[in-house]
């Protein structure tokens, strides 16, 4: 799991109040997580997906993802996710 953790220099930008510890939770327990986020775009997204690696950078932290639903890989920054929550039960993946 730890191979997945990439430090490269100190996140600068805040993620929104409960979604770190979610995202947290998540990561350490293989659960899935429900998450609502704003795209490039400032359009509103949710997706459930499994959390794989982590890249935390000098300007953001990026979440590497597989959603839940279409198995494709998702790239999402942390301070652009408004709410995250774990799901009731885990989904294969």
């Amino acid at each position: 799991m730890l191979k997945h953790l990439e430090f490269v220099g100190v996140p600068a930008l805040p993620a929104a109040r409960g979604v770190r510890q979610a995202v947290e939770e998540a990561w350490f327990t293989r659960r899935p997580l429900r998450v609502r986020y704003r795209r490039t775009d400032g359009t509103a997204g949710e997706r459930v997906v499994n959390v794989r690696g982590v890249t935390m950078e000098r300007h953001a932290t990026l979440l590497h993802c597989v959603d839940t639903t279409s198995g494709e890989e998702r790239h999402l920054r942390l301070d652009r996710v408004d709410g995250a929550e774990l799901e009731r039960a885990p989904l294969g993946g």
